[in-house]
């Protein structure tokens, strides 16, 4: 008789839920670094325009200029102000979706754990009989050994 885990289709069930919220977290992580580097790539160009700006000024520059191109640092300051937020939002999302990971793989490892305790008693009960019978065998031959002397 093969080994039969009464509980095998709940641990396909959470094995099925553990690598949906692994694929869940992979997919914020991957939002997480694409908005990560949105923002460095806006701030390293908020930044130029702010040198380029201070060069500009250094040389002469019509008002209207200025005004315009401070206008356009003030919008800059606001995306990264909005890019800021987003990141900690979606890091704060990553961190719960971490939590809901971790504890789906916990409770499949406990359920993983049961069955392959379940296992080794099981082999072991099998281990003893299979001698058991061999024992018995050896017994049936050494009596009919002895009953032919």
């Amino acid at each position: 008789m093969a080994f039969q885990f009464s509980l095998q289709a709940l641990l396909r069930w959470r094995q099925v839920r553990e690598d949906r919220e692994k694929l869940r977290l992979s997919a914020l992580t991957a939002h997480l670094l694409h908005t990560r580097t949105l923002y460095e790539e806006q701030d390293r160009s908020r930044r130029q325009a702010g040198r380029d700006l201070a060069d500009f000024m250094k040389s002469g520059m019509v008002a209207s200029e200025v005004h315009f191109d401070v206008a356009g640092l003030e919008g800059d300051t606001r995306r990264l102000k909005a890019l800021s937020a987003d990141v900690k939002k979606i890091e704060q999302a990553r961190q719960v979706q971490q939590d809901a990971y971790v504890d789906a793989k916990k409770k499949r490892e406990s359920l993983e754990s049961l069955r392959t305790h379940q296992l080794d008693a099981y082999r072991l009960v099998q281990g003893r009989r299979e001698q058991q019978r061999v024992d018995d065998l050896f017994a049936v031959r050494r009596g009919s050994k002895a009953q032919s002397s």
